[in-house]
């Protein structure tokens, strides 16, 4: 199940980006891996460089950004079979990892280890396989045990279930049933010392030793990053928090590892913080605060993302402008799109001095990047882009 900030994320109001970052949503099994859930386009992806050269041939029909390792995810349809399509991880060069036509990738490599599933049937074979998940090396080597679910690793331990028994799963591929953990489904994976599970419609925290660190009184958590975790509080009907009195009862906040609150659960949204900075949503405007609550930048802008190399980008409230902040709140360049603007899975943020960007041709639009003196550094020729990571960027263009 995806949290309350995502699908909030996906009512923006109109096309912009459609990428997969690495982000993950918070939910074990198939919802987790949205991106190889996600439709195809019809495009087919491959990497150019930053002069819009194809570094690798676009034969992809999807493609994540390479991660900080130089891996990436992307699946290709078969040579044996054309309604068949495996998705494999691929180097800088275009070479794909050794592996088994009996799984598929679901997810980048987290601490050397991604997540994968278990095909119906082996393409070469055609005979059926053993069922659920498991996880694989990025040089191709596949765990032999199965599990009903399974989360990504994060400080050495994955939560996951085989056997109708849920526990931590090590590197070494030994498995560690947790009473605690019965009935419980894990959100994400293990950071400063803690992992945010949901048991009985109730989310909290469990440490290592698979005991409560803090309980489940949460309507959801995410998972901690430097010391802090967003997490979803329900009140009651007509509540007063903060001084004011709550039409929706459903807020987010920030809590410390130590579950106390940080900023007290009174925003429809806050987004993960970057640069010391974090958006919030108060009402129909959004804004911007530090880690402790401090409100940085006023909330006054329709839509907002995170800041990345000191901007940050926004909508006005005519939802067809978008702009490009710094810390202060002063616009730095501005984009008018001409239709409203719609982000869908992460917003167009400067990489390494690029943007991501469209312009309309004909009836349909044309990506390309822009720097920070707003101008165009590789031409709107590609049908979809996602941000650079590395040296490259995944391009996608209609299939031939």
């Amino acid at each position: 199940m995806k949290s309350a900030l995502q699908k909030t994320k996906l009512l923006f109001v109109s096309a912009l980006l459609a990428i997969v970052g690495s982000a993950v949503s918070t939910n074990h099994a198939d919802s987790k891996f949205a991106y190889f859930d996600r439709q195809r386009t019809g495009l087919t992806y491959g990497f150019i460089d930053k002069t819009g050269r194809f570094i690798i041939p676009p034969k992809f029909s999807k493609a994540s950004s390479f991660d900080a390792t130089g891996i990436a995810l992307v699946e290709i349809k078969s040579t044996a079979d054309k309604n068949w399509y495996t998705s494999k991880l691929i180097d800088t060069n275009g070479r794909m990892a050794p592996g088994s036509d009996e799984i598929d990738v679901l997810s980048l490599p987290k601490q050397s280890l991604a997540v994968c599933r278990w095909k119906d049937k082996a393409e070469s074979s055609k005979k059926p396989l053993r069922k659920g998940f498991t996880y694989c090396t990025a040089d191709g080597k596949i765990f032999k045990r199965d599990f009903q679910s399974a989360e990504d690793f994060g400080e050495g331990l994955a939560i996951a279930t085989t056997g109708g028994l849920t526990g931590f799963v090590h590197s070494d591929e030994t498995f560690q049933p947790i009473q605690t953990l019965t009935g419980c489904d894990a959100l994400g994976a293990f950071a400063d010392g803690v992992a945010p599970v949901r048991q009985h419609g109730k989310s909290g925290y469990i440490d290592k030793r698979g005991n409560w660190h803090i309980e489940p009184i949460f309507r959801d958590a995410q998972v901690f990053s430097k010391g802090l975790a967003r997490v979803q509080h329900m009140f009651s009907a007509g509540s007063i928090v903060d001084h004011r009195l709550l039409p929706n009862s459903i807020r987010w906040g920030l809590i410390d590892t130590k579950g106390k609150w940080v900023v007290t659960p009174c925003y429809l949204e806050i987004g993960p913080l970057k640069e010391g900075l974090q958006y919030f949503r108060d009402g129909d405007l959004m804004g911007f605060m530090d880690e402790t609550g401090k409100i940085a930048i006023p909330a006054k802008y329709s839509q907002a993302g995170s800041f990345s190399e000191g901007l940050a980008p926004v909508c006005l409230q005519d939802s067809r402008t978008l702009v490009f902040i710094d810390r202060t709140g002063k616009i730095i360049l501005s984009r008018d799109l001409k239709d409203p603007v719609r982000i869908t899975d992460e917003w167009p943020t400067f990489r390494q001095g690029l943007c991501a960007m469209y312009q309309k041709y004909k009836s349909e639009s044309r990506w390309g990047f822009i720097d920070k003196k707003n101008q165009w550094k590789i031409k709107p020729m590609f049908n979809e882009v996602k941000s650079f990571s590395g040296k490259y960027a995944v391009a996608g263009v209609k299939s031939r």
